[in-house]
């Protein structure tokens, strides 16, 4: 018989395979060198290649695989690695080799098709003694191990036999008791007369060998056992048809202990994790422990040289002492007497005057600190803050609808401008995302505008439009001279024939819905005039009414513009040619009447920082020279001096980064020469409108510009939140702009639960918003008897259904990404709750019946910017109420307000929840609540906490 050149040793653990790999080493076969090491369960070695035993764990997931029942599943196994490690063995030991590993038997069928007629040694044992050195070795089940050997040996023997692979069958107490015999036999199949049984050690047999049929185990799987093993040993090994359904019912029944094991392997592993985790930190508190032993035995030292030096300034003392006693009642004290009294008068006159000097010196710094006296913070700041506050009473609910996009029947055409300059590399993104839009892309009208690109920009545009082109409307590129941003979409807008223009950046990404969202609210708003997108990751941080949604000034990175508006004012400002174009045109609009609006729901991606808090030079030195042309045409007197006095403080401090001194230097005499123009352009503006100009910035600037977030959309899996508000009767008004407030949120899914305490006046209001707010909103009526505020928060945080809740009350409002923020920081962090910063802002109420009332300024106390610390929390309260978002299984576990407080129930509340809890400190304001701003109704607010503080503090401490 011709001798193979592959040998194939096989056989289920625990079998004997080792000793028979020893014999057919011997004989010349060359089973690798990179062994696994053998071990007192395996003295002999055990002959198994790592790189292979490795290959088959990685296929059976994990080194505890072997123990699997289940089959392995075909897609699991990597055939190109099989052949790889095949080449590599043969390159480095020859033709004539040999591997083994019991793992074989569940890859048999594979390797079937990898080798070329190789042939395999099937080592068997009877299942009784593998069952015990399982036991021994791994502490399996006997049950376990019989269905184990069950498998394993039949998948062996099923593949050899599909495969036509030539086999042959040893057993393993056979080879033990007659090896010259069955050594023999192995020799005669692998072409080997003289086979040696040199290394086949005798003592290998852990237990005696007796009759399989006298063995413990009558039950029904010894019997199978038995049935399979005989078979094997016998002719009738190759009839495997009567053991298939025996193996297709032990697989089914018995799978189960796989996924049993599996969690088990994971717990021990996560136990391991733990202990590992638990000897460092013992480790780390022992030498904490030694170096805390050191620093008191250096404080002992220290107090004992401190008593030292008391005692000897005790005697000085004494000696003093009894100095000025001398001194006292010698003469020359006596007769100096009258001189040391004028002196006492005239000293208390200079500190008086000096502590005089010294208030008036502080009043005046305070006050030119103060943002609202800044040369550079504009009077008519309040003024504008206040014309959006006081159309908040005005908004009707079905202006704040959501889902506006789900209402068009037929979409109208919409012209698309963006002007480039150098920046084609964003054009493949930019046009993807287009390309993705819901929108339909026939209604579509795209034009670029190349401002004479020095790079393949203009080249990029034409291949694109060569590509899509006909997906569009129409899709124009034009080359024109460098003469700015603005002018380059007057471009576009000048010749535009349809009703709106949507002015886009490049480095932009449209997320799918944006086109529909935006569209959908200018066909629904006719007297707007402007729309702008929400950017992300960095939200622009100015100021958005919460309620109306409307803003001083609009980014023009993307934003709708309506035509008819734009033709109104004269278009852009041909004088700004980059940064502040989009202010000037924003204020130039709202002079003459309009509407600007910002859509929080429609969101594009705007890669325009490669890092938070970057600064580039030229946004610099274009947004410090739009700012003082933007003074000389809209501020008064006092934002025009002040303008200068900024510009000629940066001309000689700078700005905090290299070469700004330089850049406002050189750009100052340009910004001198265009002064004249502004000045002879202004206007007045209709309706008493105020243009806002703090420092540099224009607006209102929340906390957290460069805080990153990302949109969750409604097909995202997110749970149900939960908005409880507190109210009485006669806040209709109020409790409307609240409403507002969480109707405009970005979050998907709110439930908006109402509580009325003692009374149902707003249930009919209630029943208008839910025919009116949309999609992903719903307002739920709760009318409560007349017990107060903390019992009022209780009913609505027991009636609520979503899995976190947010504590709002009726007078204060949130912004449009509130919720989404504090959601994505708990999901982001795993915590049970987060909270973000908030504005203080003190109002003076005209008529809170109408919802008329006017804001004075808006402070984040210090106290807030708090990273969560338990400790502090029982000391002062950092948590405004509708700042937190938090597990309404907190309020199920902990309970809810304490229903006798009247003030600081929230303080006592988050002590309560967050016993053995975290709450993650978002770092940007998403809020803001209201607060008396006329002196004697704060007064009396901060009367009733002060009287409450005691008793709060009481109850913390209790807890």
């Amino acid at each position: 018989m011709k001798e193979p050149n592959i040998v194939l040793v096989v056989g289920m653990h625990r079998s004997g395979t080792s000793a028979v790999c020893s014999a057919i080493h011997n004989s010349g076969y060359e089973f690798g060198s990179n062994l696994i090491a053998a071990a007192p369960d395996n003295p002999k070695g055990f002959w198994e290649d790592r790189e292979l035993v490795a290959m088959h764990d990685e296929f059976l997931g994990s080194e505890h695989g072997w123990m699997n029942i289940a089959p392995v599943r075909p897609d699991v196994v990597d055939q190109s690695k099989l052949r790889e490690w095949l080449d590599k063995f043969q390159g480095e030991y020859g033709e004539r080799i040999a591997f083994k590993d019991p793992r074989l038997c569940r890859f048999l069928n594979v390797w079937g098709e990898v080798l070329d007629s190789p042939k395999a040694v099937f080592v068997v044992r009877q299942p009784f003694g593998v069952a015990k050195s399982l036991e021994r070795r791994n502490s399996m089940a006997q049950s376990q191990a019989l269905v184990l050997w069950y498998v394993y040996n039949y998948e062996a023997l099923r593949a050899l036999v599909d495969s036509g692979i030539d086999f042959h069958v040893i057993d393993y107490d056979d080879l033990l008791d007659d090896s010259e015999s069955e050594l023999g036999k192995l020799g005669l199949f692998l072409g080997q007369p003289q086979f040696s049984a040199d290394g086949l050690d005798k003592t290998l047999r852990h237990s005696v060998r007796g009759s399989i049929s006298g063995e413990k185990g009558s039950g029904r799987l010894a019997m199978l056992c038995r049935e399979l093993y005989n078979a094997i040993r016998g002719e009738a090994c190759r009839e495997l048809e009567k053991f298939t359904p025996v193996y297709d019912e032990l697989v089914r029944e018995f799978s189960f202990i796989d996924r049993i094991r599996e969690d088990f392997e994971d717990e021990r592993a996560e136990f391991v994790r733990f202990e590992s985790q638990l000897q460092t930190d013992i480790q780390q508190l022992k030498g904490e422990a030694v170096k805390a032993t050191e620093d008191l035995e250096a404080e002992k030292t220290k107090v004992s040289e401190c008593k030292r030096q008391l005692r000897s300034y005790e005697k000085e003392l004494d000696d003093s002492r009894e100095q000025i006693v001398n001194l006292y009642g010698s003469k020359s004290w006596k007769i100096t007497a009258p001189f040391r009294s004028g002196r006492r008068l005239i000293s208390r006159f200079i500190g008086i005057f000096r502590m005089f000097v010294f208030w008036s010196k502080s009043w005046i710094v305070r006050k030119l600190n103060s943002k609202e006296l800044k040369p550079a913070y504009s009077r008519q700041n309040i003024h504008a803050l206040n014309k959006r506050v006081s159309e908040r009473s005005e908004v009707p609910l079905d202006s704040i609808r959501r889902g506006k996009h789900n209402q068009i029947a037929e979409w109208p055409f919409l012209t698309i401008s963006v002007v480039t300059y150098n920046n084609g590399i964003w054009l493949d993104r930019f046009l993807s995302s287009l390309l993705a839009q819901d929108y339909p892309l026939d209604k579509v009208k795209l034009y670029f505008v190349d401002n004479s690109s020095t790079d393949n920009t203009y080249e990029l545009l034409c291949d694109a439009r060569q590509h899509y082109g006909d997906r569009f409307a129409s899709f124009t590129v034009d080359r024109r001279p460098n003469l700015g941003f603005g002018c380059g979409h007057d471009w576009v807008l000048q010749k535009a024939d349809t009703d709106h223009v949507l002015v886009s950046n490049i480095d932009l990404e449209f997320h799918r819905d944006a086109l529909t969202i935006v569209v959908a609210h200018a066909v629904a708003e006719p007297k707007v005039d402007s729309w702008e997108l929400r950017q992300v990751p960095y939200e622009h941080p100015k100021f958005v009414d919460p309620v109306t949604l409307r803003v001083n000034w609009s980014s023009h990175a993307c934003v709708l513009l309506s035509v008819e508006g734009y033709r109104r004012v004269g278009g852009y400002d041909s004088r700004i040619f980059m940064y502040g174009e989009d202010v000037e045109y924003s204020y130039r609009i709202r002079r003459s009447g309009g509407i600007l609006r910002y859509v929080p729901s429609a969101v594009v991606s705007h890669h325009t920082y490669s890092e938070a808090g970057e600064i580039k030079p030229v946004q610099f030195i274009g947004s410090v020279r739009a700012n003082l042309m933007l003074r000389l045409r809209y501020g008064r007197i006092g934002d025009i001096i002040g303008g200068f006095a900024q510009v000629g403080a940066l001309a000689f401090r700078g700005a905090g980064f290299e070469g700004s001194k330089e850049a406002v230097r050189s750009a100052l005499p340009g910004m001198i020469k265009d002064a004249v123009p502004y000045l002879l352009s202004r206007k007045r503006a209709v309706d008493n409108e105020a243009f806002p100009f703090r420092g540099f910035d224009y607006d209102l600037v929340r906390d957290g510009a460069f805080h990153r977030s990302q949109p969750i959309s409604a097909g995202d899996e997110c749970p149900l939140i939960s908005v409880v508000t507190r109210t009485v009767k006669g806040r209709k008004a109020l409790l409307k702009q609240c409403v507002a407030s969480v109707i405009n949120q970005t979050y998907p899914r709110i439930e908006h639960i109402i509580v009325e305490d003692g009374g149902d006046s707003a249930a009919e209001f209630v029943s208008e918003i839910n025919a009116e707010a949309g999609d992903g909103y719903f307002a739920r009526h709760i009318a409560c008897e007349k017990k107060g505020r903390s019992f009022a928060g209780n009913q609505g945080m027991k009636a609520a259904r979503g899995e976190y809740v947010v504590l709002l009350d009726d007078d204060d409002l949130i912004f449009p990404d509130h919720i989404e923020i504090l959601y994505q920081g708990i999901s982001c962090n795993l915590s049970d709750g987060a909270y973000s910063l908030a504005w203080d802002v003190p109002v003076v109420y005209k008529d809170k019946n109408k919802g008329h009332y006017t804001e004075h300024s808006h402070n984040t106390l210090p106290l807030f910017f708090q990273e969560f610390d338990k400790e502090i929390l029982e000391e002062y309260n950092y948590l405004p109420i509708q700042s937190v978002l938090f597990k309404r299984a907190l309020f199920e576990e902990y309970g809810g307000f304490d229903e006798d407080m009247d003030h600081l129930e929230d303080w006592v509340f988050w002590n309560r929840i967050t016993q053995n809890a975290g709450f993650e400190y978002v770092p940007k304001t998403t809020s803001l609540y209201k607060t008396p701003a006329r002196p004697e109704d704060l007064y009396s607010r901060m009367k009733d906490l002060n009287s409450a503080y005691e008793d709060a503090k009481r109850r913390i401490q209790g807890q």
